[in-house]
């Protein structure tokens, strides 16, 4: 068996809700059946850009002695959604992009972003099989996504969602009550355990509803809440009044209905056991992670939460080694001591 090493790159570059877009980039050696972590960068884009990438990886090159027709895969984090990565790629020329960063010998492939993450949060947790619960908001899809990952792979148990997104609807209210940015938010979910759910059923008929396969919909994409709630929006200086605190108390008690649903409907169960990954960003994933303690064994649950795209990135990573072969024809896998049984995942395609 030969023990020459190879070497791959992914590259993620989402981000949206007025976010300023990043760059994550992974680049790893793989040989004698483990994968090394080389360099891993996130590069803003107010800071460096994505014009700089070539730039920044030059840089890993020099620093490493590696040369780039080492590389034998690239994965690039790619979504349907046109954000800022599919403008760049149309507009900006793909092949002379990819040549740019010395790998013209290689031809992309891509793997979802919610794929990546969730494979990346099922990595970490160290469960042999599990449910995983994805919430990504900077990829712009509908509330979450759940996953089945185990020996058989990893796989979607929820079909593509139809309707407007639950999560937007989430930070809207949020900022409605005086509470809009990440460490708002945040602040928000401290409230809990001080109200009273009293807009909970006001929150069912007007806004939101849990569908019949356990979805959390949106109904309505142009709430009122001043009309609603019959009282204008609070500025972050006003203080906190009972409303605020029950509106989160509406909020937390309706994640945890859904939560509810989706234990008693078993869509949580993998090989008859409930073991549980959850991975995202927003106020959402953090109202569900104060709640599935709540109702789930807290040694059969693992939350992960970090720079999305870097987890995305380094999912991806770990997904390629999956599913592409190198050329040493050595199995890959985490560690040379890691005997678990590996999923296979499901195949994206190639960019064309």
């Amino acid at each position: 068996m030969a023990q020459s090493s190879t070497y791959s790159l992914t590259i993620d570059s989402l981000a949206s809700n007025g976010v300023e877009p990043t760059v994550s980039f992974v680049l790893s050696r793989w040989g004698n059946n483990t994968q090394e972590v080389v360099a891993q960068h996130v590069i803003a884009q107010h800071k460096v850009g994505f014009e700089d990438l070539p730039q920044a990886l030059q840089r890993v090159y020099s620093s490493t002695g590696i040369d780039p027709q080492q590389i034998e895969w690239m994965t690039i984090v790619d979504s349907q959604e046109g954000h800022f990565w599919n403008k760049f790629w149309v507009y900006r020329k793909r092949a002379r992009w990819v040549e740019s960063l010395g790998l013209g010998h290689l031809k992309p492939y891509r793997i979802s972003p919610q794929r990546a993450l969730a494979y990346e949060a099922f990595r970490q947790s160290g469960f042999r099989q599990a449910t995983v619960i994805c919430l990504d908001p900077e990829v712009n899809q509908l509330t979450a996504q759940l996953w089945e990952a185990g020996e058989r792979g990893l796989q979607k148990k929820w079909p593509e969602a139809e309707g407007n997104s639950a999560e937007e609807f989430f930070e809207r209210l949020a900022e409605f009550c005086g509470f809009s940015g990440g460490r708002a938010q945040r602040q928000f979910v401290e409230l809990s355990g001080y109200g009273e759910p009293r807009f909970l059923d006001q929150l069912r008929e007007e806004w939101l509803e849990i569908g019949s396969q356990g979805q959390l919909i949106l109904k309505d994409n142009h709430p009122d809440f001043a009309r609603a709630f019959h009282s204008p929006q609070r500025s972050p200086d006003q203080p906190v009044t009972s409303r605020e605190i029950d509106i989160y108390a509406s909020l937390e008690s309706l994640v945890m209905e859904w939560a509810m649903t989706l234990k008693s409907s078993r869509r949580l169960l993998v090989g008859g056991e409930e073991r549980i990954c959850v991975v995202g960003q927003g106020l959402l994933y953090e109202i569900l992670i104060v709640v599935l303690p709540r109702i789930f064994d807290r040694q059969k649950l693992f939350i992960l939460s970090g720079s999305l795209s870097q987890l995305r990135a380094s999912g991806a990573s770990a997904l390629l080694g999956l599913q592409q072969e190198p050329k040493s024809k050595a199995p890959l896998s985490k560690t040379p001591a890691d005997d678990r049984k590996k999923p296979q995942p499901l195949p994206e395609g190639q960019l064309a």
